[in-house]
């Protein structure tokens, strides 16, 4: 097997790894942000609570009942709203049916709006998730022959991601 020169390839990015507590404050503050600073979340003046719909594609995750323990000791009912597409999250967003998201880096999001003459804000930054390797056939980058395919994401912000997951394996 030939080796490939890799010297093009922007070296990996490090790792930034929060703790999930750190990760859960800055949700709550970005669904605070959002409740402060827009009419788009249901306030019920009966109870003094606001209902917030964040949209993921991430809502099976565990740390989504912390997240909603932390948004109701501030009076906020968070709604998880689950996207199976990645894709949708954004235009949902501008459309009014979610409040806000919770799924992309700025670079994605950059794309988006440029894409499609938006103008999505960020309110806070929480993690990147990190991009992995899935296969039905090998258990193991190294049963991968030489020649064989392997498919990436067609976004040009996820493209470079995978690239370097690659060079990794």
């Amino acid at each position: 097997m030939a080796e490939q020169d890799t010297s093009a390839l922007p070296e990996r990015p490090k790792r930034n790894r929060g703790l999930l507590i750190g990760i859960a404050v800055v949700v709550v503050v970005a669904v605070v942000a959002i409740v402060v600073f827009t009419t788009r979340g249901s306030d019920n003046a009966a109870d003094g609570r606001t209902t917030v719909r964040i949209g993921t594609t991430e809502a099976g995750a565990t740390y989504w009942t912390t997240f909603k323990d932390l948004a109701a000791q501030q009076n906020i009912d968070l709604q998880v709203v689950s996207f199976s597409d990645y894709t949708q999250a954004n235009p949902a967003l501008s459309q009014g049916r979610i409040d806000l998201n919770l799924f992309q880096h700025l670079l994605f999001l950059a794309n988006y709006n440029v894409a499609n003459n938006d103008t999505l804000t960020p309110v806070a930054s929480t993690y990147v998730v990190p991009l992995s390797l899935y296969s039905r056939k090998h258990t193991a980058v190294a049963d991968i022959p030489a020649g064989g395919t392997v498919a990436i994401p067609n976004d040009p912000t996820n493209q470079a991601r995978a690239l370097l997951v690659l060079q990794k394996a």
